[in-house]
């Protein structure tokens, strides 16, 4: 049995995502690990209706370049829309894939029916398994039989994983709460592709000027930005009655939303109630124009309600403007510190939202030294310093428990 690098291991990954593809890159780019991405459905390499970005979703054909990957038949009724809940991937082709390969450690989460048959196969055959996930603690899941069946389930997919894999300190933190232990634990910390934002922070003004001529928006004027779903976990809106708020006080600022989905009508109608004429809905945007659109603001808000490791706030950062956001969001204790390298606010407190962004809007150092912090904070979150996780924890799998 192979005890020293090259590692074989396979990651279990539900579809392409552009997010996850420079991680993967990064993988295969490290020299002691030795890749296979299985991928359970093929979502997001075709054309197909997302219901929460309510447009057509296709990742360019970068997101399968630069590392081994292989597809599996899904059986799962879904018709041709994004793999969703427990019942979302049914692949028996997985099981018996991994009951018959010699890979030195199976990477996989517990989300799913796949994702336990994996599971299994890797404990029928001996292999290796680590854990990973982005859970936390700070949302109570609803009641459900699948929800009492992982909770139930949990505790022992722990204790039989060999190591496991956390995304931030919250995410963390879940795991230690049902019973992983300290020395088990590796980090592959929420990173995203930053690598084509380089050259259009470069050309930070042209891009600027460029983005707000195109939807009317003055050289001068303070802008909101927020970039996701428009889906009410996101909690869009109250962005939207922040900026009504600011405005009846006669300072103006403007929302721009950077995505699409079902709050769409909702905010249009509210604007439209309160005669806010100061907002912009972009749609979908993706590669470069999604990076250029960051530049078109001066401080990004997320106000979600629950959202464990959004990647668009490692790109705000990237992208060098000050960031708003909610206790909700995952990432507020290792992104952002409140007051240093960003602004944190209670889940649907709009008067405190608006209370931050007031203190943005009338003291631009207070801005650069936000923005400075968080950037420099973000330098250990890349997809290579993550590829580093995962060969420490099969360092340590075969170091110490195997021999």
């Amino acid at each position: 049995m192979r005890v020293t690098p090259p590692y074989k291991v396979a990651l279990l990954s539900y579809h392409p995502i552009s997010y996850h593809a420079a991680f993967y890159r990064a993988v295969h780019n490290d020299n002691r690990l030795l890749e296979m991405v299985l991928y359970l459905d093929t979502f997001g390499i075709c054309s197909a209706f997302d219901a929460e970005f309510q447009d057509k979703v296709k990742w360019g054909n970068e997101v399968l370049t630069g590392y081994r990957l292989r597809f599996f038949k899904n059986f799962a009724w879904k018709g041709k829309g994004r793999p969703i809940g427990p019942l979302g991937c049914i692949n028996p082709g997985i099981f018996f894939h991994i009951c018959f390969s010699n890979y030195d450690a199976i990477v996989t989460d517990y989300a799913s029916f796949s994702a336990w048959l994996a599971y299994a196969a890797a404990l029928i055959r001996g292999i290796p398994i680590i854990l990973r996930g982005e859970s936390d603690l700070v949302k109570e899941r609803p009641r459900s039989l699948w929800v009492s069946l992982k909770n139930l389930a949990l505790p022992y997919m722990i204790s039989r994983a060999m190591a496991v894999l956390y995304s931030c300190k919250k995410n963390k933190e879940y795991f230690m709460r049902y019973g992983a232990k300290e020395e088990s634990l590796f980090p592959i910390l929420s990173s995203a592709d930053t690598s084509q934002f380089a050259n259009i922070v470069d050309k930070r003004d042209y891009v600027r000027r460029s983005l707000r001529e195109r939807y009317g928006i003055p050289d001068d004027a303070f802008v909101i930005v927020f970039v996701g779903r428009l889906i009410p976990r996101k909690r869009p809106m109250d962005i939207l009655q922040a900026c009504i708020q600011i405005d009846s006080e006669g300072q103006r600022v403007w929302c721009i939303f950077v995505g699409d989905g079902p709050s769409h009508r909702d905010l249009e109608a509210i604007a439209k109630r309160h005669n806010f004429q100061r907002i912009v809905i972009t749609g979908f945007q993706h590669g470069e124009e999604l990076a250029q659109h960051y530049l078109i603001g001066d401080t990004f808000v997320l106000p979600s309600e629950w959202d464990p490791t959004p990647k668009a706030l490692n790109e705000a950062i990237t992208c060098g403007i000050p960031s708003i956001v909610s206790a909700g969001v995952g990432l507020a204790d290792d992104l952002i510190i409140d007051g240093v390298s960003g602004l944190i606010f209670p889940v649907g407190n709009v008067a405190c939202l608006a209370t931050h962004i007031r203190r943005l809007l009338v003291d631009n150092r207070f801005c650069d030294r936000l923005a400075e912090s968080a950037t420099e904070m973000a330098k250990e979150w890349t997809p290579a310093k993550n590829a580093e996780g995962l060969t420490a924890a099969l360092s340590y799998i075969y170091a110490g428990h195997k021999s």
